[in-house]
């Protein structure tokens, strides 16, 4: 045997062994996955994790539980798992492994919050803005009464 001949098998076999290796790893339809949805804080209770087509349409899907966990049988491992939960940001990820850690943020965050409200007079159960009442009104400072006795 020659050596371009020896350096072909050598080739296969290195080429048959990666093969082996890649599908070992592969996801197929009808494999559990499964994963804990988290935040700064702790798990997600209720957080949507779909499994999305290549159309964006959901073909499967699961809900995480007390503990922010998850798992399901996916239906093609081509297609993309969906996370999602009103206030954060949703987590789009391939299907690539069996085992999910996914930590969400939040969408949207305050610098700072301005309170405005009118003062208003409670009176007949109904809180009415002072400067809309329609009947005869009268307030003292108690301020002027200091002092005497």
């Amino acid at each position: 045997m020659n050596a371009n001949g020896l350096y072909r098998k050598i080739g296969l076999i290195i080429f048959g062994f990666q093969l082996s290796i890649a599908s070992a790893f592969a996801q197929n339809a009808g494999d559990i996955i499964s994963g804990t949805v988290s935040d700064d804080y702790g798990s997600v209770i209720g957080a949507n994790v779909v499994e999305l087509d290549a159309a964006n349409r959901i073909v499967a899907s699961a809900v995480t539980d007390l503990n922010g966990n998850f798992s399901f049988k996916i239906k093609n491992p081509k297609d993309k798992l969906r996370i999602s939960y009103v206030g954060y940001k949703t987590v789009v990820l391939p299907i690539n492994k069996l085992k999910y850690d996914v930590t969400m943020s939040d969408a949207n965050t305050l610098d700072e919050a301005v309170i405005v409200a009118k003062r208003r007079a409670q009176g007949s159960g109904l809180a009415i803005p002072v400067d809309e009442i329609s009947t005869a009104r009268q307030s003292i400072d108690m301020t002027v009464f200091t002092g005497l006795a």
